[in-house]
């Protein structure tokens, strides 16, 4: 009868000796799971990580379409990229890309250039570490597939406008193959994070 207790008491004590060990591990891994993530600060300055609002709007379409594109055939899009963040210098990041629905225009006939502006209350803003716009000045072959066209920074408070041209160039060569040929794409903007240290 002894036996039994004393063989019930060892089962107690390594069940509950479980039961601690199981619960120290537990709380000394989420210890070094958020210290770890919150080092690598060597300088010691305040690490901001807020949520960053921002809002696309398009201006006149959300889409570039052409059904039976001839050489000369150009088109344009319009959007505004806007951080309305509360607050001084909460930058977000972004990425801009084209969602491509159909291209049956080869041999890089089809191209595309993006042109981007900061502005805060009407006046321009010149890049700095919290306003980065994408800008793509020389004419890029249209991708085939959906793919990043690049990445952007927008402070709170500002508005980048971007423009994007499409063209199907004249090349001065046989065509024949891409006349009457469709195009389908839209622009998608991502928001990206972004730790930045504050000031």
């Amino acid at each position: 009868m002894r036996e039994n207790e004393n063989n019930n008491k060892k089962i107690y004590i390594l069940i509950a000796l479980s039961l601690c060990t199981f619960i120290i591990m537990t709380i000394g891994s989420t210890f070094s799971f958020f210290t770890s993530y919150i080092r690598g600060n060597e300088k010691g300055g305040k690490v901001k990580l807020e949520t960053v609002n921002l809002v696309l709007a398009y201006s006149s379409k959300k889409d570039i379409t052409k059904a039976d594109a001839l050489p000369g055939w150009e088109d344009e899009m319009i959007f505004e990229i806007k951080n309305i963040t509360e607050g001084e210098n909460v930058p977000g990041s972004y990425s801009i890309n084209w969602e491509i629905e159909k291209n049956e225009i080869m041999n890089d006939d089809l191209v595309y250039n993006i042109k981007c502006v900061t502005t805060r209350d009407g006046e321009e803003v010149i890049e700095s570490e919290y306003n980065q716009v994408v800008n793509i000045e020389n004419e890029l072959n249209m991708p085939y597939t959906s793919s990043k066209i690049g990445e952007g920074i927008i402070n709170s408070g500002d508005t980048q406008t971007c423009t994007v041209k499409v063209k199907f160039k004249e090349t001065g060569a046989n065509q024949n193959d891409n006349q009457g040929k469709c195009f389908s794409g839209k622009i998608v903007v991502l928001g990206n994070e972004l730790n930045y240290e504050g000031e």
